[in-house]
């Protein structure tokens, strides 16, 4: 077999001549190479088109069976999930049945305890009736008991009465021992100049003294209950200024009594002593001292304390008072909780008047906090005395002030719970008792000069 080609012409399929050896030439013409040309390249075309298609089937099928398994995992996973879900569904019965069980429980105990309290209410209920009866019987008894008391109070009236006539009798008779007793110190200011007096009769003039002296304070003791009566377990009654007691001299007993009162009220006796009754230098040879009945160191002591007196706060704010509250620890009257107070409570009538205790300068007026409407005074020696729940002042900032000078009016500012005075006294900053300074008055004669109301009280501010 020979094939040949013919290309004349500028045909695309030129003419194909087979040849076969025992037959003749076969000619394809040009269309018949068209249509086996087509028919190779659509069956290549296809032969590719289903291979690509095997390869997107076998990715599609890899890719099922990946979705297969990751969905088989999950599968058990959730099956897992479904087995712990129905462990907890079955815990969760088991206590919602406990629970009701436990309800069930508290509701026959809820009954049992209403039933009881219902119970109790009654048994509370007859006791009330019969607490009703037994308070009845007591008013009974307490309007009884309140017409006698009426009765003792109309006795004791009565009494009262008799006793203020003995008092006025009293009164006459303090004015002849008052007599008397001024005739006796012209007496004895007459015959203390004279020299060669013996000890023996000094002794008898003291002792005479002192035994009027003792007749005249009793006189002077206020009755039980009677206006002007200070409520207090230690009050004794203070001799007045430039009386007989001004004239005796304490001996070394009483003046280290003073200095013990002194240290008790938190001052340096030693210090204060020293400070005030420094004198000039002295000298000179070395003589023993004639046999009198006090050392020269205990008249230079005295002389000191009769100064010192004259310049502390010894006396009270107030003509009279009743102490409300001491100084210390006490429960507070607001919030009933353990507390200590820094002076003491001095209940006074509203507005009555407020006296400087001694001389000194005001270093602080006006309102303080809780104290209230308050008066500082600053009496040298590092001693300080406030006033507090004050009504009014009558006092600035740095003014002078005599002792016993009206400074203000009682009255009930601040956290008060009614009028009163809170006085306090403080040495170096610390806040001691000031009944301690009212004991020292009464160890001094001298320093115990009662209060006087008509005292010109200092010009200042009228708040």
């Amino acid at each position: 077999m020979a094939t040949e080609a013919s290309f004349r012409g500028r045909k695309i399929f030129p003419e194909i001549r087979i040849c076969f050896p025992a037959k003749g030439p076969f000619f394809m013409p040009p269309w018949a190479q068209a249509v086996l040309l087509a028919l190779a390249v659509v069956s290549a075309s296809a032969l590719a088109y289903l291979d690509v298609k095997r390869i997107g089937y076998k990715q599609l099928a890899a890719a099922r069976e990946a979705a297969f398994a990751r969905g088989e995992a999950a599968n058990a996973v959730l099956k897992g999930d479904v087995i712990k879900l129905q462990g907890k569904l079955s815990t969760l019965v088991q206590q919602h049945k406990l629970s009701e069980a436990a309800l069930a429980q508290q509701q026959k105990a809820a009954e049992a305890a209403v039933s009881q309290q219902r119970r109790a209410s009654e048994d509370t209920a007859s006791s009330k009736d019969a607490r009703i009866a037994q308070l009845s019987q007591t008013l009974d008894q307490t309007r009884q008991s309140l017409q006698q008391q009426q009765s003792k109070t109309a006795t004791l009236t009565a009494q009262l009465n008799k006793s203020e006539a003995d008092r006025a009798a009293e009164s006459a008779q303090f004015a002849q021992y008052r007599a008397g007793l001024e005739q006796t110190v012209r007496q004895l200011q007459q015959l203390s100049p004279v020299r060669g007096r013996t000890a023996g009769e000094r002794s008898r003039l003291r002792l005479r003294l002192d035994g009027l002296w003792l007749k005249l304070s009793q006189m002077l003791a206020p009755l039980p209950g009677q206006p002007g009566a200070v409520a207090s377990s230690n009050a004794s009654p203070a001799p007045p200024a430039n009386s007989v007691a001004s004239f005796i001299n304490p001996g070394p007993k009483d003046i280290k009594q003073f200095e013990s009162a002194l240290a008790s009220a938190g001052v340096d006796a030693n210090r204060l002593l020293a400070q005030f009754g420094a004198g000039p230098a002295q000298g000179g040879p070395f003589v023993p001292p004639p046999n009198i009945s006090s050392p020269p160191d205990d008249a230079k002591k005295l002389e000191a304390i009769r100064g010192l007196a004259k310049l502390l706060p010894l006396a009270a704010p107030l003509e009279t008072y009743q102490i409300g509250s001491p100084f210390g620890p006490r429960i507070d009257p607001f919030n009933r909780r353990p507390a200590f107070h820094t002076g003491i409570d001095m209940d006074a009538p509203y507005r009555s008047p407020v006296y400087a205790t001694g001389p000194g300068t005001v270093i602080y007026v006006g309102y303080l906090g809780e104290y209230g409407k308050v008066v500082e005074l600053d009496h040298g020696f590092g001693i300080n005395t406030l006033y507090a729940h004050l009504q009014r002042y009558f006092v600035s900032v740095g003014q002078q002030v005599a002792a016993q000078a009206e400074i203000g009016l009682v009255g009930m500012s601040g956290r008060s719970s009614g009028p009163h005075v809170h006085y306090e006294v403080r040495v170096d900053g610390q806040p001691q008792d000031p009944e301690k300074f009212l004991e020292l008055s009464r160890l001094i004669p001298i320093a115990a000069a009662p209060l006087n109301p008509a005292a010109a009280a200092p010009t200042g501010n009228n708040r």
